[in-house]
Protein backbone atom coordinates (compact mmCIF):
# COMPACT_ATOMS: atom_id res chain seq x y z
CA UNK A 1 0.00 0.00 0.00
CA UNK A 2 2.91 2.14 0.60
CA UNK A 3 4.49 1.19 -2.69
CA UNK A 4 7.29 -0.34 -0.79
CA UNK A 5 8.96 -3.35 -2.34
CA UNK A 6 8.33 -6.26 -0.17
CA UNK A 7 8.50 -10.11 -0.66
CA UNK A 8 5.06 -11.15 -0.94
CA UNK A 9 5.61 -14.94 -1.35
CA UNK A 10 8.36 -17.62 -1.72
CA UNK A 11 7.45 -20.62 -3.97
CA UNK A 12 9.42 -23.87 -4.16
CA UNK A 13 10.01 -25.20 -7.74
CA UNK A 14 9.01 -28.86 -8.28
CA UNK A 15 11.68 -31.50 -7.94
CA UNK A 16 12.70 -31.47 -11.57
CA UNK A 17 12.23 -27.69 -12.19
CA UNK A 18 14.72 -25.05 -11.45
CA UNK A 19 14.28 -21.31 -10.99
CA UNK A 20 15.35 -19.62 -14.16
CA UNK A 21 15.29 -16.09 -15.59
CA UNK A 22 16.26 -12.59 -14.57
CA UNK A 23 14.80 -10.43 -11.77
CA UNK A 24 11.25 -9.67 -12.31
CA UNK A 25 10.92 -12.50 -14.90
CA UNK A 26 12.17 -15.50 -12.99
CA UNK A 27 10.07 -18.61 -13.02
CA UNK A 28 10.26 -22.34 -12.27
CA UNK A 29 11.15 -24.15 -15.54
CA UNK A 30 12.37 -27.58 -16.68
CA UNK A 31 16.08 -27.88 -17.10
CA UNK A 32 17.60 -28.67 -20.54
CA UNK A 33 16.96 -32.20 -21.93
CA UNK A 34 19.48 -34.78 -20.69
CA UNK A 35 22.10 -35.65 -23.32
CA UNK A 36 20.86 -39.21 -23.22
CA UNK A 37 17.36 -38.02 -24.11
CA UNK A 38 17.84 -35.66 -27.00
CA UNK A 39 14.38 -36.34 -28.26
CA UNK A 40 12.50 -36.01 -25.02
CA UNK A 41 10.45 -38.68 -23.35
CA UNK A 42 10.61 -42.12 -24.98
CA UNK A 43 12.97 -45.02 -25.49
CA UNK A 44 16.10 -45.12 -27.61
CA UNK A 45 19.24 -47.15 -28.05
CA UNK A 46 22.50 -45.54 -27.06
CA UNK A 47 25.80 -46.12 -28.75
CA UNK A 48 26.60 -48.92 -26.38
CA UNK A 49 23.53 -50.85 -27.42
CA UNK A 50 21.75 -50.12 -24.13
CA UNK A 51 18.06 -49.22 -23.92
CA UNK A 52 17.68 -45.67 -22.49
CA UNK A 53 14.28 -44.81 -21.08
CA UNK A 54 13.48 -41.07 -20.95
CA UNK A 55 10.39 -39.95 -18.94
CA UNK A 56 8.63 -36.63 -18.37
CA UNK A 57 7.22 -35.68 -14.97
CA UNK A 58 4.00 -33.83 -14.35
CA UNK A 59 5.67 -30.58 -15.32
CA UNK A 60 6.94 -32.12 -18.55
CA UNK A 61 10.50 -32.25 -17.42
CA UNK A 62 12.40 -35.08 -19.06
CA UNK A 63 14.86 -37.24 -17.24
CA UNK A 64 16.62 -40.59 -17.77
CA UNK A 65 14.51 -43.20 -16.10
CA UNK A 66 16.89 -46.05 -16.78
CA UNK A 67 19.83 -47.13 -18.90
CA UNK A 68 20.11 -50.91 -19.10
CA UNK A 69 21.65 -53.52 -21.35
CA UNK A 70 19.31 -55.99 -23.08
CA UNK A 71 19.20 -59.50 -21.66
CA UNK A 72 21.25 -62.38 -23.06
CA UNK A 73 20.26 -63.18 -26.58
CA UNK A 74 18.47 -59.79 -27.11
CA UNK A 75 19.60 -56.66 -28.86
CA UNK A 76 18.49 -53.04 -28.62
CA UNK A 77 16.68 -52.18 -31.77
CA UNK A 78 14.22 -49.63 -33.09
CA UNK A 79 13.98 -45.85 -33.45
CA UNK A 80 13.16 -43.32 -30.73
CA UNK A 81 10.74 -43.25 -29.04
CA UNK A 82 9.90 -46.92 -29.60
CA UNK A 83 13.25 -48.64 -29.23
CA UNK A 84 13.15 -51.93 -27.36
CA UNK A 85 15.17 -55.05 -26.54
CA UNK A 86 14.22 -57.58 -29.25
CA UNK A 87 15.45 -60.84 -30.85
CA UNK A 88 18.37 -60.38 -33.21
CA UNK A 89 17.79 -60.83 -36.94
CA UNK A 90 17.02 -64.53 -37.59
CA UNK A 91 19.79 -66.47 -39.42
CA UNK A 92 19.09 -66.33 -43.16
CA UNK A 93 19.64 -70.05 -43.58
CA UNK A 94 16.82 -70.90 -41.21
CA UNK A 95 14.21 -69.58 -43.56
CA UNK A 96 12.22 -68.26 -40.57
CA UNK A 97 11.57 -71.69 -39.12
CA UNK A 98 13.15 -74.33 -36.97
CA UNK A 99 14.75 -77.60 -38.19
CA UNK A 100 17.92 -78.83 -39.87
CA UNK A 101 19.32 -77.16 -42.97
CA UNK A 102 22.29 -77.50 -45.37
CA UNK A 103 25.16 -75.11 -45.69
CA UNK A 104 27.42 -76.43 -48.40
CA UNK A 105 28.23 -79.99 -47.34
CA UNK A 106 27.49 -79.27 -43.64
CA UNK A 107 24.29 -79.32 -41.57
CA UNK A 108 23.13 -76.77 -39.03
CA UNK A 109 20.04 -76.61 -36.81
CA UNK A 110 17.69 -73.71 -36.17
CA UNK A 111 15.74 -73.48 -32.86
CA UNK A 112 14.21 -70.94 -30.46
CA UNK A 113 16.05 -69.90 -27.30
CA UNK A 114 14.63 -68.88 -23.94
CA UNK A 115 13.63 -65.52 -25.44
CA UNK A 116 11.79 -67.38 -28.23
CA UNK A 117 14.39 -66.04 -30.63
CA UNK A 118 15.36 -68.11 -33.71
CA UNK A 119 19.01 -69.12 -33.44
CA UNK A 120 21.31 -71.48 -35.42
CA UNK A 121 23.90 -73.94 -34.24
CA UNK A 122 27.34 -74.00 -35.79
CA UNK A 123 27.91 -76.02 -39.01
CA UNK A 124 28.43 -79.76 -38.68
CA UNK A 125 30.39 -81.06 -41.72
CA UNK A 126 29.14 -84.29 -43.28
CA UNK A 127 31.52 -87.24 -43.15
CA UNK A 128 33.63 -88.35 -46.11
CA UNK A 129 31.48 -89.85 -48.82
CA UNK A 130 28.25 -88.21 -47.54
CA UNK A 131 26.43 -85.16 -48.84
CA UNK A 132 24.01 -82.76 -47.18
CA UNK A 133 20.62 -83.13 -48.78
CA UNK A 134 16.92 -83.12 -48.05
CA UNK A 135 14.06 -80.57 -47.80
CA UNK A 136 14.51 -77.39 -45.70
CA UNK A 137 14.03 -78.22 -42.06
CA UNK A 138 14.63 -81.93 -42.62
CA UNK A 139 18.10 -81.92 -44.20
CA UNK A 140 20.65 -84.55 -43.21
CA UNK A 141 24.03 -86.00 -44.15
CA UNK A 142 23.18 -88.87 -46.45
CA UNK A 143 24.52 -91.05 -49.26
CA UNK A 144 24.89 -89.41 -52.66
CA UNK A 145 22.91 -90.78 -55.61
CA UNK A 146 24.19 -94.21 -56.60
CA UNK A 147 26.57 -94.12 -59.61
CA UNK A 148 24.70 -94.52 -62.87
CA UNK A 149 27.25 -97.17 -63.84
CA UNK A 150 25.74 -99.42 -61.16
CA UNK A 151 22.35 -99.35 -62.94
CA UNK A 152 20.44 -99.73 -59.67
CA UNK A 153 22.51 -102.61 -58.30
CA UNK A 154 23.81 -102.17 -54.74
CA UNK A 155 26.50 -104.82 -55.18
CA UNK A 156 28.06 -107.07 -57.79
CA UNK A 157 29.22 -106.64 -61.40
CA UNK A 158 27.46 -104.44 -63.95
CA UNK A 159 28.25 -104.58 -67.69
CA UNK A 160 29.29 -101.30 -69.30
CA UNK A 161 30.09 -102.69 -72.79
CA UNK A 162 30.50 -106.17 -74.22
CA UNK A 163 34.11 -106.15 -73.03
CA UNK A 164 34.05 -104.07 -69.80
CA UNK A 165 32.26 -104.09 -66.44
CA UNK A 166 32.38 -102.29 -63.08
CA UNK A 167 31.99 -103.75 -59.63
CA UNK A 168 29.60 -101.97 -57.23
CA UNK A 169 29.40 -102.27 -53.44
CA UNK A 170 28.78 -100.27 -50.26
CA UNK A 171 31.37 -98.11 -48.52
CA UNK A 172 31.75 -97.59 -44.78
CA UNK A 173 28.73 -95.29 -44.75
CA UNK A 174 26.56 -97.92 -46.44
CA UNK A 175 26.55 -95.90 -49.66
CA UNK A 176 26.60 -97.58 -53.09
CA UNK A 177 29.89 -96.84 -54.87
CA UNK A 178 31.95 -98.26 -57.74
CA UNK A 179 34.58 -100.35 -56.00
CA UNK A 180 36.36 -101.31 -59.26
CA UNK A 181 36.13 -100.03 -62.81
CA UNK A 182 38.75 -102.21 -64.44
CA UNK A 183 36.81 -105.40 -65.17
CA UNK A 184 37.28 -106.71 -68.69
CA UNK A 185 35.92 -109.56 -70.82
CA UNK A 186 37.52 -110.87 -74.02
CA UNK A 187 34.38 -110.20 -76.05
CA UNK A 188 33.54 -112.21 -79.14
CA UNK A 189 32.41 -115.62 -77.92
CA UNK A 190 32.72 -114.48 -74.29
CA UNK A 191 31.16 -111.03 -73.77
CA UNK A 192 29.99 -109.39 -70.56
CA UNK A 193 26.43 -110.54 -69.94
CA UNK A 194 23.86 -110.78 -67.15
CA UNK A 195 21.59 -108.48 -65.12
CA UNK A 196 23.07 -105.59 -63.06
CA UNK A 197 24.73 -107.03 -60.00
CA UNK A 198 25.01 -110.50 -61.52
CA UNK A 199 26.99 -109.78 -64.69
CA UNK A 200 29.90 -111.98 -65.71
CA UNK A 201 32.08 -112.87 -68.70
CA UNK A 202 29.92 -115.64 -70.18
CA UNK A 203 30.28 -117.79 -73.30
CA UNK A 204 27.53 -117.22 -75.86
CA UNK A 205 28.35 -120.34 -77.90
CA UNK A 206 26.10 -123.38 -78.18
CA UNK A 207 27.97 -126.42 -79.46
CA UNK A 208 26.12 -129.22 -81.22
CA UNK A 209 24.64 -131.84 -78.93
CA UNK A 210 26.78 -134.30 -80.87
CA UNK A 211 29.79 -132.86 -78.98
CA UNK A 212 28.39 -133.98 -75.62
CA UNK A 213 27.69 -137.70 -75.67
CA UNK A 214 26.54 -138.66 -72.22
CA UNK A 215 26.26 -134.98 -71.32
CA UNK A 216 29.99 -134.26 -71.14
CA UNK A 217 31.56 -132.02 -73.80
CA UNK A 218 34.56 -133.41 -75.66
CA UNK A 219 36.89 -131.75 -78.12
CA UNK A 220 37.64 -133.57 -81.34
CA UNK A 221 35.83 -134.75 -84.44
CA UNK A 222 32.43 -136.43 -84.54
CA UNK A 223 30.11 -137.70 -87.25
CA UNK A 224 26.84 -135.88 -87.78
CA UNK A 225 25.02 -138.15 -90.15
CA UNK A 226 27.24 -138.50 -93.21
CA UNK A 227 29.04 -135.28 -92.35
CA UNK A 228 31.91 -134.56 -89.99
CA UNK A 229 31.97 -131.71 -87.48
CA UNK A 230 34.71 -130.39 -85.21
CA UNK A 231 34.08 -129.82 -81.52
CA UNK A 232 36.60 -127.50 -79.84
CA UNK A 233 37.27 -125.08 -77.03
CA UNK A 234 38.22 -121.69 -78.44
CA UNK A 235 40.80 -119.19 -77.19
CA UNK A 236 38.22 -117.81 -74.74
CA UNK A 237 37.64 -121.22 -73.22
CA UNK A 238 34.20 -121.44 -74.81
CA UNK A 239 32.88 -124.74 -76.11
CA UNK A 240 31.94 -124.52 -79.76
CA UNK A 241 31.42 -126.58 -82.89
CA UNK A 242 31.94 -125.73 -86.54
CA UNK A 243 29.29 -126.28 -89.15
CA UNK A 244 29.31 -129.91 -90.33
CA UNK A 245 31.21 -130.48 -93.55
CA UNK A 246 30.67 -133.20 -96.11
CA UNK A 247 33.45 -135.66 -96.70
CA UNK A 248 35.00 -135.53 -100.14
CA UNK A 249 33.49 -138.33 -102.23
CA UNK A 250 33.80 -141.22 -102.01
CA UNK A 251 34.85 -140.85 -98.37
CA UNK A 252 32.28 -141.19 -95.60
CA UNK A 253 32.40 -140.14 -91.95
CA UNK A 254 33.27 -143.04 -89.68
CA UNK A 255 34.28 -143.45 -86.05
CA UNK A 256 33.20 -141.73 -82.86
CA UNK A 257 34.11 -138.57 -80.98
CA UNK A 258 36.87 -137.52 -80.58
CA UNK A 259 38.43 -139.46 -83.46
CA UNK A 260 35.79 -139.51 -86.20
CA UNK A 261 37.31 -139.11 -89.63
CA UNK A 262 36.48 -139.01 -93.31
CA UNK A 263 37.66 -142.41 -94.52
CA UNK A 264 37.54 -144.41 -97.69
CA UNK A 265 34.76 -147.02 -97.75
CA UNK A 266 35.49 -150.73 -97.69
CA UNK A 267 36.97 -151.94 -100.94
CA UNK A 268 39.17 -148.92 -101.41
CA UNK A 269 42.93 -148.77 -100.67
CA UNK A 270 43.51 -152.54 -100.85
CA UNK A 271 47.03 -153.84 -100.10
CA UNK A 272 47.83 -153.62 -103.80
CA UNK A 273 47.26 -149.85 -103.70
CA UNK A 274 48.61 -148.65 -100.37
CA UNK A 275 52.29 -147.90 -100.97
CA UNK A 276 54.56 -145.72 -103.04
CA UNK A 277 55.02 -147.16 -106.47
CA UNK A 278 51.48 -148.50 -106.43
CA UNK A 279 49.06 -145.56 -106.07
CA UNK A 280 47.77 -143.46 -108.94
CA UNK A 281 49.16 -145.54 -111.72
CA UNK A 282 49.56 -148.90 -113.40
CA UNK A 283 52.25 -151.53 -112.96
CA UNK A 284 52.90 -155.03 -114.18
CA UNK A 285 52.62 -158.00 -111.86
CA UNK A 286 53.65 -160.84 -114.13
CA UNK A 287 51.18 -160.83 -117.01
CA UNK A 288 48.61 -158.89 -114.96
CA UNK A 289 48.18 -155.16 -115.35
CA UNK A 290 47.44 -153.78 -111.87
CA UNK A 291 45.93 -150.27 -111.91
CA UNK A 292 45.30 -148.10 -108.86
CA UNK A 293 43.11 -145.06 -109.50
CA UNK A 294 42.38 -142.18 -107.17
CA UNK A 295 38.59 -142.15 -106.94
CA UNK A 296 38.84 -138.96 -104.92
CA UNK A 297 40.23 -137.89 -101.55
CA UNK A 298 43.05 -140.40 -101.83
CA UNK A 299 40.73 -143.41 -102.07
CA UNK A 300 42.55 -145.83 -104.33
CA UNK A 301 40.44 -148.19 -106.41
CA UNK A 302 42.00 -151.38 -107.72
CA UNK A 303 41.45 -152.76 -111.20
CA UNK A 304 43.33 -155.74 -112.67
CA UNK A 305 43.58 -156.95 -116.23
CA UNK A 306 45.20 -160.16 -117.35
CA UNK A 307 46.92 -159.35 -120.60
CA UNK A 308 45.68 -161.44 -123.53
CA UNK A 309 47.81 -164.16 -125.09
CA UNK A 310 48.87 -161.79 -127.86
CA UNK A 311 49.75 -159.06 -125.36
CA UNK A 312 52.46 -158.37 -122.83
CA UNK A 313 52.31 -156.24 -119.71
CA UNK A 314 54.94 -153.62 -120.46
CA UNK A 315 56.20 -150.29 -119.26
CA UNK A 316 57.21 -148.95 -115.87
CA UNK A 317 54.97 -147.65 -113.11
CA UNK A 318 52.89 -145.53 -113.36
CA UNK A 319 52.40 -146.05 -117.11
CA UNK A 320 52.46 -149.81 -117.52
CA UNK A 321 49.99 -151.27 -120.00
CA UNK A 322 48.89 -154.42 -121.80
CA UNK A 323 50.58 -153.84 -125.11
CA UNK A 324 49.32 -155.45 -128.31
CA UNK A 325 51.60 -157.21 -130.71
CA UNK A 326 52.88 -155.19 -133.62
CA UNK A 327 54.42 -156.39 -136.86
CA UNK A 328 57.61 -154.72 -138.01
CA UNK A 329 58.79 -155.34 -141.56
CA UNK A 330 56.51 -156.24 -144.45
CA UNK A 331 53.64 -158.49 -143.32
CA UNK A 332 51.48 -157.25 -146.20
CA UNK A 333 53.91 -157.84 -149.07
CA UNK A 334 52.28 -158.35 -152.45
CA UNK A 335 52.84 -158.13 -156.15
CA UNK A 336 56.01 -160.15 -156.61
CA UNK A 337 57.81 -163.25 -155.36
CA UNK A 338 61.32 -164.65 -155.00
CA UNK A 339 62.48 -168.25 -154.64
CA UNK A 340 65.69 -169.81 -153.26
CA UNK A 341 67.08 -172.64 -151.23
CA UNK A 342 70.34 -173.34 -149.41
CA UNK A 343 70.91 -169.62 -149.15
CA UNK A 344 70.59 -167.28 -146.19
CA UNK A 345 68.86 -164.25 -147.67
CA UNK A 346 68.23 -161.23 -145.50
CA UNK A 347 66.34 -157.89 -145.43
CA UNK A 348 66.82 -155.06 -142.93
CA UNK A 349 63.89 -154.32 -140.56
CA UNK A 350 63.63 -151.31 -138.24
CA UNK A 351 62.30 -151.67 -134.66
CA UNK A 352 61.52 -148.03 -133.66
CA UNK A 353 61.22 -148.59 -129.91
CA UNK A 354 62.46 -151.20 -127.44
CA UNK A 355 60.30 -154.26 -127.83
CA UNK A 356 59.98 -157.94 -127.00
CA UNK A 357 60.41 -160.23 -130.00
CA UNK A 358 57.67 -162.88 -129.93
CA UNK A 359 57.75 -164.52 -133.42
CA UNK A 360 59.29 -164.46 -136.88
CA UNK A 361 56.99 -164.02 -139.87
CA UNK A 362 57.07 -164.66 -143.61
CA UNK A 363 54.57 -164.00 -146.44
CA UNK A 364 54.56 -167.39 -148.19
CA UNK A 365 53.71 -167.52 -151.88
CA UNK A 366 53.85 -171.37 -152.19
CA UNK A 367 54.79 -172.43 -155.71
CA UNK A 368 54.67 -168.83 -156.90
CA UNK A 369 51.57 -169.53 -158.98
CA UNK A 370 49.01 -169.40 -156.26
CA UNK A 371 49.23 -173.00 -155.05
CA UNK A 372 50.23 -174.02 -151.57
CA UNK A 373 53.57 -175.68 -151.18
CA UNK A 374 55.00 -177.21 -148.00
CA UNK A 375 58.54 -176.33 -147.15
CA UNK A 376 60.77 -176.09 -144.06
CA UNK A 377 62.27 -172.67 -143.24
CA UNK A 378 64.81 -171.36 -140.76
CA UNK A 379 65.07 -167.78 -139.49
CA UNK A 380 68.09 -165.94 -138.04
CA UNK A 381 68.31 -162.44 -136.51
CA UNK A 382 71.39 -160.18 -136.27
CA UNK A 383 71.87 -156.55 -135.18
CA UNK A 384 72.81 -153.89 -137.72
CA UNK A 385 75.80 -151.75 -136.72
CA UNK A 386 75.14 -148.99 -139.23
CA UNK A 387 76.89 -150.58 -142.17
CA UNK A 388 75.30 -154.00 -142.05
CA UNK A 389 74.83 -157.06 -139.84
CA UNK A 390 77.50 -157.40 -137.20
CA UNK A 391 77.73 -159.45 -134.03
CA UNK A 392 76.26 -162.51 -132.44
CA UNK A 393 73.23 -164.46 -133.51
CA UNK A 394 70.39 -162.95 -131.44
CA UNK A 395 67.43 -165.23 -132.15
CA UNK A 396 66.38 -168.05 -134.43
CA UNK A 397 63.45 -170.21 -135.49
CA UNK A 398 64.71 -173.49 -136.89
CA UNK A 399 62.97 -175.98 -139.14
CA UNK A 400 59.55 -174.38 -139.17
CA UNK A 401 57.08 -175.88 -141.64
CA UNK A 402 55.27 -173.48 -143.91
CA UNK A 403 52.43 -174.81 -146.04
CA UNK A 404 49.79 -172.04 -146.06
CA UNK A 405 49.72 -169.08 -148.36
CA UNK A 406 49.99 -165.59 -146.95
CA UNK A 407 51.52 -164.23 -143.75
CA UNK A 408 52.65 -167.07 -141.50
CA UNK A 409 54.23 -166.65 -138.03
CA UNK A 410 56.63 -168.94 -136.14
CA UNK A 411 57.66 -169.11 -132.52
CA UNK A 412 61.31 -168.68 -131.63
CA UNK A 413 63.51 -171.68 -131.16
CA UNK A 414 66.10 -169.68 -129.31
CA UNK A 415 65.45 -167.96 -126.99
CA UNK A 416 62.16 -169.80 -126.62
CA UNK A 417 60.63 -167.24 -124.24
CA UNK A 418 61.21 -164.28 -126.50
CA UNK A 419 63.91 -161.65 -126.75
CA UNK A 420 64.14 -158.01 -125.70
CA UNK A 421 65.23 -155.84 -128.60
CA UNK A 422 66.65 -152.37 -128.26
CA UNK A 423 65.36 -149.80 -130.69
CA UNK A 424 67.31 -149.94 -133.96
CA UNK A 425 67.85 -151.80 -137.25
CA UNK A 426 68.04 -155.61 -137.48
CA UNK A 427 68.69 -158.14 -140.26
CA UNK A 428 66.29 -161.06 -140.71
CA UNK A 429 67.74 -163.95 -142.72
CA UNK A 430 65.67 -166.90 -144.08
CA UNK A 431 66.83 -170.21 -145.51
CA UNK A 432 64.46 -172.64 -147.29
CA UNK A 433 65.10 -176.40 -147.45
CA UNK A 434 63.87 -176.59 -151.05
CA UNK A 435 62.90 -173.99 -153.61
CA UNK A 436 59.71 -172.14 -152.71
CA UNK A 437 58.44 -168.60 -153.15
CA UNK A 438 58.34 -165.68 -150.71
CA UNK A 439 56.14 -162.73 -151.57
CA UNK A 440 57.77 -159.32 -152.09
CA UNK A 441 56.64 -155.88 -153.11
CA UNK A 442 57.28 -154.68 -156.61
CA UNK A 443 58.99 -151.50 -155.43
CA UNK A 444 61.07 -149.76 -154.35
CA UNK A 445 64.33 -151.33 -155.32
CA UNK A 446 65.70 -152.77 -152.11
CA UNK A 447 69.18 -154.08 -151.25
CA UNK A 448 69.49 -157.53 -149.67
CA UNK A 449 72.32 -159.67 -148.34
CA UNK A 450 72.92 -163.36 -148.87
CA UNK A 451 75.38 -166.15 -148.29
CA UNK A 452 75.51 -169.80 -149.31
CA UNK A 453 74.29 -172.04 -146.50
CA UNK A 454 73.40 -175.70 -146.72
CA UNK A 455 69.99 -176.10 -145.19
CA UNK A 456 70.18 -177.84 -141.87
CA UNK A 457 73.66 -176.59 -141.13
CA UNK A 458 74.45 -174.50 -138.10
CA UNK A 459 73.59 -170.84 -138.30
CA UNK A 460 76.55 -168.44 -138.07
CA UNK A 461 77.15 -167.68 -134.40
CA UNK A 462 78.59 -164.28 -135.31
CA UNK A 463 78.65 -162.29 -138.52
CA UNK A 464 80.15 -159.17 -140.03
CA UNK A 465 79.20 -157.29 -143.13
CA UNK A 466 81.96 -159.20 -144.90
CA UNK A 467 80.11 -162.43 -144.15
CA UNK A 468 77.58 -161.66 -146.88
CA UNK A 469 77.25 -160.66 -150.47
CA UNK A 470 74.79 -158.03 -151.57
CA UNK A 471 72.23 -157.74 -154.25
CA UNK A 472 69.10 -155.78 -155.14
CA UNK A 473 65.46 -156.77 -155.47
CA UNK A 474 62.64 -154.93 -157.21
CA UNK A 475 60.92 -154.65 -153.80
CA UNK A 476 61.50 -155.71 -150.20
CA UNK A 477 60.82 -159.32 -149.20
CA UNK A 478 57.80 -160.26 -147.06
CA UNK A 479 59.84 -160.83 -143.85
CA UNK A 480 58.51 -159.43 -140.57
CA UNK A 481 59.00 -159.56 -136.83
CA UNK A 482 56.10 -159.88 -134.37
CA UNK A 483 57.01 -157.69 -131.39
CA UNK A 484 55.39 -156.04 -128.39
CA UNK A 485 56.66 -152.54 -127.56
CA UNK A 486 58.01 -152.21 -124.06
CA UNK A 487 56.60 -148.74 -123.48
Amino acid sequence: ANNCLVITATTMCSAAQTCQGGAGAAACACPALPAACPGGAGKLCNAGGQLVTCVADAKGCVSVSSTAGCGAGLVCSGAFPSAACVCPTAPAGCGGTTGTFCSGNSTFSCSRDANNCLVATSNNPCGSGLVCAGPAGSASCQCPAAPSACSGASSGNVCQTSTTYVTCGKDGNGCVVVTSSTGTCPGGSKPCAGSPGAAACACNTTPSATCSPGGAFQSGYACSGAQRLQCSTDANGCQTSAAPTSCTAPQTCTGALPSAACTCPAGYNPPECDAAGETNGSRCVGTTLTTCTNAGAGCQQLATQTCAANQLCVGAYPSSRCADEEKKGLPGASGGAETWSSLLIGNKINVPVAATLRRFGIVWAGNGAGAALSRTVTFALYKDNGTGPNGALLASAIDRTVNALGAVEFNLTNPAGGLTLAAGDYWVFVNINSPGYVTRNTSPSTPYLYTAATYGGALPATVTTASFMSGSLAGPLGFFLVVIPQQ
